[in-house]
């Protein structure tokens, strides 16, 4: 049963997100990760912000780079953390993951 199955906007959330659309992914992990509309949820978050990274969206990238670089419902794992902002700095304009990159170099 879904989370939201009360909330009909949530609800078409989650049914896009389920059927592989990353924006819906990302909104989704997010979701999860602070607590909006829902029980913060780390494993439900770090999963639907995975798949969306998988499929190259930035954000989702970024998000998962800062759970393992703050150890937010994760293992700080600064190896992880570094691979996910590395593939977000790799795309255009993800200035916040470039600069994370900088101090996991130093």
């Amino acid at each position: 049963m879904s989370s939201f199955s009360k909330n009909a906007p949530a609800a078409k959330l989650e049914l896009d997100a389920e059927r592989g659309d990353p924006e819906a992914q990302l909104e989704l992990g997010l979701m999860y990760l602070h607590g909006r509309g829902v029980r913060v949820n780390y494993a439900m978050a770090r999963a639907w912000l995975e798949k969306a990274a998988e499929q190259d969206e930035p954000d989702a990238q970024h998000e998962l780079g800062l759970m393992y670089y703050y150890g937010r419902g994760v293992a700080v794992d600064r190896a992880e953390a570094y691979k996910w902002f590395k593939l977000a700095a790799e795309q255009p304009g993800n200035y916040a993951a470039q600069m994370y990159l900088q101090k996991l170099s130093n």
